[in-house]
């Protein structure tokens, strides 16, 4: 499932925000993969289809951990310190 416009801007504001919280979005990685069928595999549901892979949750961890990457190599840690909000959430 491929994003566009506004809802892809969303994702990347949102990934930014989940970047420090390597553990959630490392997890969301290995469980939102695609089946044999091209469907998420960490998306299932008795009342309908799973979507397509990636699935959103799938392209939120892809952003996270792209703003991650980006963050390292920039030298910095957390947005969430930066952004003067005190402790970062555990």
């Amino acid at each position: 499932m491929q994003t566009e416009g506004r809802a892809r801007d969303r994702i990347t504001e949102a990934g930014v925000i989940i970047a420090s919280w390597t553990r959630l979005w490392s997890q969301l990685l290995v469980l939102h993969v695609a089946g044999p069928d091209g469907r998420c595999r960490g998306c299932p549901s008795s009342a309908h289809a799973s979507p397509r892979s990636p699935c959103r949750l799938a392209e939120l961890a892809r952003a996270a951990q792209a703003a991650h990457r980006d963050r390292r190599a920039t030298g910095m840690t957390s947005s969430w310190h930066a952004g003067g909000h005190g402790a970062e959430p555990q």
